[in-house]
């Protein structure tokens, strides 16, 4: 990043894959153990049960997979092409609230 952005210095890179890896590797050990009832468990998160979260997650980490692998655009800047007018926190709602939506079907098969 340029020093002069904005004020802004650049930082050094860090790299956060080992503790990354050990919470991801937790996560998929307690949602590998879930019979179907605990798929549909209210979470923090009001709207989302655990499958509806665990969706997002997995589509956080094809979104970035897209992104790093293949160059891909944002899916959120597609989003946002098709819903003017709305602020970040609306689109990034949306956007998500769509993904999790749509992939319903990778978890109730």
């Amino acid at each position: 990043m340029d020093e002069n952005v904005a004020g802004l210095e650049s930082m050094p890179r860090v790299d956060v894959n080992a503790v990354l890896t050990t919470e991801r590797e937790a996560l998929l050990q307690i949602l590998s153990g879930l019979d179907g009832g605990e798929w549909n468990e209210a979470t923090e998160c009001p709207a989302w049960t655990v499958a509806g979260v665990a969706l997002h997650v997995l589509g956080d980490d094809l979104s970035l997979l897209a992104r790093q692998r293949d160059d891909a655009v944002q899916g959120l800047v597609l989003y946002g092409a098709s819903h003017s007018g709305l602020s970040f926190r609306e689109l990034l709602d949306g956007f998500n609230e769509q993904w999790v939506t749509a992939a319903t079907f990778l978890v109730h098969g």
